[in-house]
């Protein structure tokens, strides 16, 4: 009996202890409290952090998250921010382990693709310079991998842009440079068959590889002096077939588009003032490099360009009383007293205007002007006759110079893109050169090489010009001496009856070349001294023809191009 008693015992204890437990879903129980919302957001300066004192050590300014999110393959983290009109900005995105490939875009508001950086690892970084609007949306995709992605941005000065975003790996916009392009293969020998071709003589200003994206267009900046042309030569790399190249003005208007002829591309512009512009490529299809090399014309050799390329000169902006008033300022501070107005009349496009004129004994000077809204004006000027005298083309009208016995002429005039008014103004030289009016014809293409809107030529300015009988198979010239730190620019054009010009300066003890030029009519070099004077010595030769040539030496300051 004691043993089923203390059986009993157990058991009832047993079913005590089991009473007494507290159930699992007691709302009294620890784990018996709901999920809820937690406060804060990812702070993305974690994965920032290092390179951000890296971009700011170098100038750049304090480093703001544009955005920090969690994503996978193919997603994007995105936000807008705002761009200082006047300064530049970094923007670069980085991932926390995980993340193995991530592209930056940067958008305008009109959908532009400001910048971008497709290369293939987990780093990108842009770099955004004036002008761009003045907010841009950044965009940060994943290509391969997960987790948490960051982008962040940072001022910068124009003058630490190129410093920064070399550090920081910056590559990919559309324009960035990618360096001179001295190794491009077969460059030299294709821009030296272009010069060839286009005539006249060509300084080289600016010579860069940049990268074109079909996706958005590539702009690089250039600038025009006055009274000379721009040459925009482009090859384009094997990346891509079909390649546009337009020039803009400051106003983002189209002044000429390249012909798609072949792969290369040229498109001139000429302006009797100085302007900004702006170089555009944009491909058909695909990305790739290409070599933009930009030539500077000497004063006055827009008539010399030759060969099959289209020339664009900007159009006048004024009316034509404001046209006129402008023009004549600068020759009043020379002396010419005030002009005969021979005509004011409407060019049209395709059809010559035949201006009867009375041309005085001795030389003249005959100024065309155009207004808006003409775009181009050529003029020839014949004699009683017909023979030519002077002809030029411009943009808002030709000055032509007119030297010799005078009489009975007509001068035919044309618009060459848009028609518009025109008044043509005559002015008589104070001094007539014995030789220039012996040699109309050179003595025309002699003063239009040397003339600009800011230097107007005079008849008088070129009263020492020599007299070189030119053939085809001899070298004629005269030697001259260039004062310390002083240079002269020699300008020789053609009479009738020959065109080649050969022009050649060399040292007038060892033979060495200094400088050289050829062109169709009219060729112009420049030599130098520094350190101590030069004996110099002129060589001219014709490539086709017989004819006289004048020639006159101008001395220059030696800073100017």
């Amino acid at each position: 009996m004691s043993r089923l008693a203390f059986a009993l015992a157990l058991v009832a204890a047993m079913a005590g202890c089991r009473n007494a437990t507290p159930s699992a879903a007691s709302p009294s129980g620890a784990s018996s409290r709901a999920a809820g919302l937690a406060a804060g957001h990812l702070d993305g300066t974690k994965w920032l952090e290092r390179d951000a004192t890296i971009a700011q050590s170098l100038g750049a300014g304090p480093l703001q998250v544009a955005a920090t999110e969690v994503g996978g393959d193919g997603d994007r983290v995105g936000g807008f921010v705002d761009l200082p009109l006047e300064e530049c900005m970094l923007a670069y995105a980085r991932g926390s382990r995980g993340v193995e490939d991530l592209d930056l875009y940067a958008y305008g508001d009109d959908g532009t693709l400001l910048a971008a950086d497709e290369a293939t690892d987990p780093q990108p970084a842009i770099v955004i310079c004036p002008p761009h609007p003045a907010r841009a949306y950044l965009a940060a995709r994943i290509v391969a991998g997960r987790g948490v992605v960051a982008i962040g941005v940072h001022p910068l000065l124009p003058s630490v842009a190129a410093r920064v975003g070399r550090a920081m790996g910056a590559r990919g916009r559309p324009g960035e440079e990618v360096g001179r392009v001295e190794a491009w293969p077969g460059l030299d020998e294709k821009v030296a068959q272009h010069r060839r071709l286009l005539g006249a003589r060509w300084d080289e200003v600016r010579r860069v590889a940049v990268q074109s994206d079909a996706r958005a267009a590539t702009r690089i900046s250039a600038s025009i002096d006055g009274g000379r042309c721009l040459d925009v030569y482009v090859v384009p790399s094997e990346d891509f077939g079909q390649l546009d190249l337009a020039i803009l003005d400051a106003e983002d208007r189209v002044l000429v588009r390249a012909p798609a002829i072949g792969r290369d591309r040229t498109a001139i512009v000429c302006s009797p003032v100085p302007i900004s512009l702006s170089v555009e490529l944009r491909p058909h299809t695909g990305q790739g490099l290409c070599a933009i090399v930009l030539g500077r014309s000497a004063s006055g050799a827009e008539r010399e360009i030759s060969g099959p390329f289209f020339v664009v000169r900007p159009a006048p902006e004024g009316v034509l009383p404001a046209e006129r008033a402008l023009r004549g300022k600068a020759l009043r501070s020379l002396g010419y007293a005030e002009p005969s107005i021979i005509t004011s009349a409407t060019a049209t496009v395709g059809r010559r205007f035949g201006v009867p004129i009375d041309l005085p004994a001795g030389c003249a000077r005959l100024d065309l002007v155009g207004a808006r809204p003409l775009s181009g004006l050529t003029a020839d000027l014949w004699d009683s006759s017909s023979n030519l005298i002077a002809s030029g083309s411009s943009g808002d009208g030709p000055t032509l110079f007119a030297c010799g016995r005078g009489g009975r002429a007509r001068l035919d005039v044309e618009a060459l893109s848009r028609p518009g008014p025109f008044a043509v103004e005559l002015r008589r030289e104070k001094t007539s050169p014995a030789a220039l009016v012996a040699h109309p014809v050179a003595a025309g293409r002699l003063l239009a090489a040397i003339d600009s809107r800011s230097e107007p030529a005079t008849a008088s300015g070129v009263g020492d010009a020599k007299i070189l009988a030119l053939d085809t198979t001899s070298l004629k010239g005269f030697d001259f001496t260039v004062e310390d730190g002083h240079c002269t620019q020699i300008t020789a054009a053609l009479d009738a009856g020959a065109a080649g010009a050969d022009l050649r300066i060399v040292d007038a003890q060892s033979s060495e070349e200094v400088s050289s030029a050829r062109g169709r009519l009219v060729a112009q070099a420049r030599a130098c001294a520094e350190g101590s004077a030069r004996n110099l010595r002129v060589e001219l030769r014709l490539e086709t023809g017989k004819t006289d040539a004048l020639v006159a030496a101008k001395p220059t300051p030696a800073a100017a191009p």
